[in-house]
């Protein structure tokens, strides 16, 4: 058996859905503006002689690969939710055990993309762009820490989502 979806267009459903949606399109934004925001501060942070462009280059090529990594959680992260609420429905011993499993398994990818990233953060740069992006592979080193964070923040902004917890979500970015 086939199940028919069926279209009731309701205008207190709609209200409800923007309203929940605003604080997700303002963290949206806001972290539009957090991840640019370095590169517009990085020139004004340098010591004079330094040549701005070159030193927001170097930044710039560690921050593409390392966001990239990104790509990684998004898909599990999105999967998860319906399961989340499923298990909140339960109660919430199912809903602990399977965030708990979810963040475990988030670490258990991001970790090791960090680690392993940061042991040959010099050949990802030769290899990519080439020699002159010898000096970004320490940039790379440690930005990549930022990937088993967002790897935990994206599934525990799910767990927020599942809670009805919009408002937090803006408020943790």
């Amino acid at each position: 058996a086939f199940y028919r979806p069926t279209f009731r267009p309701s205008l207190s459903r709609y209200k409800e859905l923007a309203k929940r949606g605003v604080p997700l399109a303002f963290s949206f934004l806001l972290g539009l503006v957090l991840l640019e925001i370095d590169k517009i501060m990085l020139p004004h942070l340098l010591p004079s002689g330094v040549d701005p462009r070159g030193a927001v280059g170097l930044y710039q090529s560690t921050t593409v690969l390392a966001y990239k990594f990104e790509m990684i959680i998004i898909p599990f992260a999105t999967a998860i939710t319906p399961p989340l609420v499923a298990a909140l429905d339960e109660g919430h011993e199912p809903f602990e055990g399977l965030l708990g499993r979810a963040l475990r398994f988030s670490l258990i990818l991001g970790l090791p993309v960090a680690v392993g990233t940061g042991f040959i953060s010099l050949d990802i740069m030769d290899f990519i762009f080439g020699e002159e992006y010898h000096d970004a592979s320490p940039i790379l080193a440690v930005l990549v820490w930022f990937v088993p964070i967002q790897f935990l923040n994206r599934v525990l902004g799910a767990s927020l989502a599942v809670h009805k917890r919009e408002v937090w979500v803006a408020i943790a970015v």
